[in-house]
This record gives C-alpha cells, sequence and structure tokens, in this order.
C-alpha cells in the first residue's frame, strides 16, 4: 500500500521487510503492542555502529551550500516498522511518488532514505529493537531458546560458510531447500534461491 492510501485505510502500522527476511509475524503483532500506533515511532535496527554521515544542498535561498548531516537508519536488512500516528505525518514529504524522489535526489537506498526523512526532515529518532536481525549480524550467535522471541531473521553467505539461524535437530528432509540453497547474483549481491 502506498502512503497516497493511507488515510483511507485503517491499518495501525507500516513495516517493511526485505524479501529475504524471515518475519516472525506472531511476535512481531506482540512487539508492535508494546507502543501506542498514535504516537510517532519509528522502530528498527540499525546495521552500522555509527551514524551515518552525509552532505546535503537545502532548498533556496542557500541551495549551493553543503551541510554535514548524521542520522541514524533502520536497515531494511532487519526490517523497520512506522506507527500510523507517524505515517500520517509523512503524507506531505512521501506520498505521490515523492519518496521516490528523496531516494533519487539524496542518492540513497530506501532504508537509509526512510532513516533521513525520519531523523533529519521529521526529526524523530530511531526507537532500536533488539528482536529485528539482519544478515549482517552473526545468526548462529543468536541463543536458540530465543529465537521465538525474535521477529526478523536474515541471512546471508559469506565466502563459504552460511550465516543462518543454527536450530539443533534441524532434519533436512522436512525442508530440503535449506540444505541446498543456492545462490544467484542479483546486482552486487548474492541472494539464496528457495
Amino acid at each position: 500500500m502506498g502512503f497516497g492510501q493511507l488515510q483511507i485505510s485503517k491499518l495501525k502500522w507500516f513495516c517493511h521487510f526485505d524479501d529475504d527476511n524471515y518475519v516472525n509475524v506472531p511476535r512481531l503483532l506482540s512487539v508492535l503492542q508494546r507502543f501506542n500506533y498514535k504516537e510517532d515511532w519509528y522502530l528498527g535496527r540499525t546495521s552500522v555502529s555509527k551514524p551515518l554521515k552525509a552532505y546535503f544542498r537545502r532548498d533556496k535561498p542557500n541551495a549551493n551550500q553543503l551541510y554535514r548531516i548524521k542520522f541514524w537508519f533502520g536497515t531494511g536488512g532487519a526490517g523497520i516498522c512506522i506507527s500510523r500516528g507517524l505515517a500520517l505525518k509523512m503524507l506531505p514529504i512521501a506520498s505521490g511518488g515523492r519518496f521516490a524522489s528523496v531516494c533519487k535526489e539524496a542518492s540513497f537506498p530506501d532504508d537509509v532514505s526512510m532513516g533521513f526523512i525520519m531523523e533529519i526532515m521529521m526529526r524523530r529518532n530511531l526507537t532500536v529493537m533488539k528482536e529485528f536481525h539482519s544478515h549482517l549480524e552473526p545468526m548462529k550467535l543468536l541463543a536458540t531458546d530465543t529465537l521465538k522471541d525474535q521477529v526478523s531473521f536474515g541471512y546471508s553467505k559469506n565466502q563459504n560458510e552460511w550465516n543462518v539461524v543454527n536450530v539443533p535437530g534441524f532434519d533436512t528432509r522436512y525442508d530440503p531447500t535449506r540444505s541446498s540453497l543456492e545462490t544467484t547474483s542479483t546486482s552486487d549481491k548474492n541472494v539464496a534461491k528457495v
């Protein structure tokens, strides 16, 4: 659903996860209930240890002057959620194709552009969610007894090793795709084909 349809919908939350994420939907719904959807919430997980630093050219009157900015962003690799209250306030910035324009103008990918809009343009900070996990963190370090408490998991292949959640006793007979993950190149990253 695009931002233009937001006003007529009754959705409380707008969440985005990359297409190679596993999302524990019941746990996601449980986690979102801790927050009031009518308030301003930008939930996610960072993939970097420091805020992103960039230079940005503002609108007139000082259009030729670059300003140094820094901000956090929730990575799409772990997922982000935006409350209805905050999404409604984003309409003037992100509806009607304006979100794509911000991405293009700032030369940021979609998740970084969302962080830029939230933290720089709207002055709303990212609330870091420890239950969201991306392919950029070592999945095998997640304790197996906590997997049911997590919201999202990413995966990737680093050199010759898969970065996946360790599930003891997993039998590939019940899910043969897991034993023979093939990779295909999509632009500059490998994506598992399941």
